[in-house]
């Protein structure tokens, strides 16, 4: 993973949470994203839920650099979603509503802002998914 990708994530990140309605936003994309989506958050208690995607955001970026520990708890992250079950196509929907997200956010978002932030939730995406074949 480029260093320089990294940084620019952990910037276009900071940026977004000066923004203090960056996780409505995602949410309000994310949902409406698809009906399926929808209803897998339908019981969910919304306020925690940002405090934990924000938490994973920052988790991802950690797993990145390979730290360790972040990479430990994208894994179980991604046996907690398996568990669920939030089928693999999800997350494809999920990355793309964040970088819109971000897109609006971030005012220093560009191409290459978004390639960073693809490189690096895409290591996180994988992790997970792994999880998915263990499984089979």
């Amino acid at each position: 993973m480029k260093a320089s990708h990294i940084e620019q994530v952990h910037q276009s990140l900071k940026r977004c949470n000066g923004n203090p309605r960056f996780l409505d936003v995602f949410y309000e994309t994310f949902l409406s994203a698809s009906p399926a989506i929808a209803e897998k958050f339908a019981d969910t208690e919304m306020t925690r839920q940002k405090r934990m995607v924000e938490a994973s955001l920052y988790t991802s970026i950690l797993a990145a650099e390979g730290v360790p520990y972040a990479v430990s708890f994208i894994k179980r992250l991604g046996e907690k979603h398996r568990d669920l079950p939030i089928g693999p196509a999800l997350y494809e929907l999920w990355l793309d509503s964040l970088l819109q997200t971000v897109s609006v956010c971030d005012e220093a978002f560009n191409e290459q802002v978004e390639a960073a932030w693809r490189a690096v939730l895409r290591r996180s995406i994988e992790t997970m998914l792994a999880t998915y074949e263990m499984q089979d």
